[in-house]
């Protein structure tokens, strides 16, 4: 018998990427690191970090930057969440453009937030 192999994840992606081309397939949920008790730093840094990823899977990074969407929670401390928000936008730009492409309207973020599942400590 034949054996076939797998394809592998990427290969999958770029397929459907192919044949939706209107469609957003890869969040980034940086809502876990939140939730995990990770600071804003590290939030934000795992977060580019996985963009940095996914773009890098790609031979053509503008194919892959206007499909991903960030997740990110915010909890209590407003004024620290839209810092956050802000800083993750000036850092995802000087992330685009350490690829040297000119990706032009793609350079633009999709950011979502939500509710941290956690906003107290047992002595609040």
């Amino acid at each position: 018998t034949e054996m076939t192999v797998p394809m592998s994840y990427v290969s999958i992606l770029k397929e459907k990427f192919a044949e939706h081309k209107n469609v957003r397939y890869l969040l980034v949920k940086a809502n876990y690191f939140h939730n995990a008790a990770a600071s804003v730093e590290q939030e934000l840094a795992n977060a580019l970090s996985i963009a940095s990823a996914y773009i890098t899977f790609f031979e053509r990074p503008k194919d892959i930057v206007s499909r991903i969407d960030f997740l990110f929670s915010i909890g209590s401390f407003y004024f620290v969440e839209i810092a956050k928000l802000r800083v993750f936008s000036l850092l995802w730009s000087k992330l685009i453009d350490s690829y040297g492409s000119d990706f032009g309207a793609f350079e633009q973020i999709r950011i979502s937030a939500i509710t941290s599942e956690w906003n107290k400590t047992i002595f609040d």
